[in-house]
């Protein structure tokens, strides 16, 4: 088995293989990322920043990825340079200068070396985390010639008054930090060897759609239109689903109103920008996602700037009849498979909403619509996702309406005061209608409806 170790120190490769050869695995082969690995540490603990690297070298190899994060923490100066220690100053002998300078006239030279490793999966999930650490003291002065760092000037504790760089590669090994974090490291993986190989965040989707299933929604391209509501669950689902590249197109901030229904919006994220929201979100579920955001409201006049050619599948969750039309025209046009979800405000009954051609469609105001200007345009078919519920009548009330008491964070361009109807929403319908939408963007991509 291969893993990806997250660093550009050669020194480190060569320690950790060393380590694990000490051990007696032949199992495992750790290799460096490819050029270009260049993490932004930004973490503020040794785990934080292990991580942040394992999950960098995941993202570029789309390997099992193991990365570490270690430093010099000594008593007298409060724990520093911990981690800085690789930075405490520009080269290694002006850290090591710089440290013993920092210690003169401190009786207390006690310090451990610390070692926070990570193992990543290939989707860049935590599958282990552990933590080394070795006790000593500051020594005076340099001795040995051995290890790296400041191993010259750390004693390690029950070795007899020797400094790190003095002790034989096995003997450094069996007691070093790095050498205890890697012990357990590859003790889980001795127990676990088949279960890195086989096991990510998509196995239990794979169990249906199977490996060329996953494979092809990793490499595929789906835009959405519009990620409230509806598009929002879309989303999310897609995301949860595998999907490996997505463009994400509102031009909406997130309003307090918004929070009955959408996926996107919390207490916290009032006031910013969905799709900003929304790309978050998607990496914090899967960090290998390539995200594509347009702070835009779709129309026929901003449409150009869209190549949907590069799109595997389009999803129209978008509110207007002009735009849902340029939508549906220009993937039609280009052949590339297309879905809009028709009307799904002032309803209440989610069970009601099927999948079908417009042209079956009956009942829904908005399929209607859309059923008259696509037999203009010469429009044979388009996959929908309507109700034949008729659509309530939203309760007039001026103390509770938008258009009397508008809430719409600032620098929000299109108010809801000028729309012509506020529909009534809940939590429960238009959360279905996406969920749909995206069940059949799944099965389409992964051929997942040759069965039924």
């Amino acid at each position: 088995m291969k893993i990806v170790f997250a660093t550009s120190n050669p020194h480190k490769l060569e320690e950790l293989q060393k380590i694990t050869e000490t051990f007696g695995v032949k199992d495992i082969e750790f290799t460096l990322p490819p050029k270009g690995f260049d993490p932004i540490e930004i973490g503020k603990t040794f785990e934080e920043n292990s991580f942040i690297k394992a999950r960098e070298a995941s993202r570029l190899t789309g390997m099992v990825a193991l990365a570490d994060d270690s430093g010099l923490c000594v008593d007298a100066l409060d724990g520093m340079p911990g981690i800085y220690s690789a930075r405490y100053a520009s080269t290694p002998q002006a850290r090591i200068d710089k440290l013993l300078k920092s210690l003169e006239g401190k009786e207390n030279r006690r310090a451990k070396f610390v070692c926070a490793m990570t193992l990543v999966g290939e989707n860049g999930e935590v599958l282990y985390s552990v933590k080394g650490e070795c006790l000593g003291e500051i020594s005076h002065s340099q001795a040995g010639t051995g290890g790296f760092g400041y191993d010259p000037i750390f004693l390690v504790d029950g070795k007899e008054g020797k400094t790190m760089a003095e002790l034989s590669a096995d003997e450094k090994n069996a007691v070093s930090h790095r050498g205890q974090a890697l012990r357990q490291v590859l003790e889980f993986c001795g127990k676990n060897l088949t279960g890195l190989l086989m096991l990510n965040q998509f196995s239990r989707t794979e169990l249906l759609l199977g490996k060329e299933g996953i494979e092809k929604l990793k490499n595929s391209r789906v835009a959405v239109f519009g990620i409230g509501g509806v598009g929002g669950y879309t989303v999310e689902a897609l995301i949860r689903s595998g999907l490996g590249e997505i463009d994400l197109i509102d031009d909406d901030k997130v309003c307090l109103t918004n929070l009955n229904r959408q996926i996107f919006a919390t207490r916290s994220t009032v006031g910013k920008y969905k799709v900003d929201v929304a790309e978050e979100r998607i990496l914090d579920i899967n960090p290998n996602v390539i995200v594509h955001k347009y702070k835009t409201f779709f129309t026929p006049e901003t449409a150009d700037e869209f190549d949907f050619s590069k799109y595997d599948y389009v999803v129209d969750a978008i509110d207007t009849v002009v735009g849902k039309l340029e939508i549906v025209e220009r993937a039609t046009k280009l052949n590339v498979p297309v879905i809009s979800s028709m009307g799904a405000g002032n309803k209440l009954n989610p069970e009601l909403f099927e999948v079908s051609d417009i042209f079956k469609t009956s009942v829904c105001p908005l399929a209607k619509v859309m059923r008259q200007e696509l037999r203009k345009r010469k429009i044979k078919k388009l996959k929908v996702v309507y109700s034949k519920e008729i659509p309530l009548k939203p309760v007039e009330d001026t103390a509770i309406s938008c258009r009397s008491h508008c809430i719409c964070p600032p620098g929000t361009v299109r108010k809801c005061t000028n729309r012509r109807q506020i529909p009534g929403s809940t939590a429960f319908v238009p959360s279905v209608v996406g969920l749909i939408i995206a069940a059949e963007v799944v099965k389409d991509l992964t051929n997942a409806n040759r069965s039924t």
